[in-house]
């Protein structure tokens, strides 16, 4: 069955770690999420895969995702 994903990496600020850790915890379970993991690629670089059961529910949640950001 072909499953979808979006991939977001992240520079984080060594001061800011902490409250970027909860902020990524702490985050909604989107329609069509089918699972969410956070991926440390680095000393303050992370990466953020998203599976998702379809594009659609992708392009739905695409702006709640990105206001998340801020």
């Amino acid at each position: 069955m072909t499953k979808f994903s979006n991939v977001v990496r992240f520079k984080v600020k060594p001061e800011c770690v902490d409250d970027f850790l909860k902020h990524f915890s702490d985050l909604p379970s989107y329609a069509g999420l089918l699972s969410q993991i956070l991926i440390k690629t680095g000393e303050q670089n992370y990466c953020g895969v998203g599976l998702w059961v379809s594009e659609d529910a992708v392009v739905e949640a695409r702006p709640a995702m990105i206001a998340s950001l801020d």
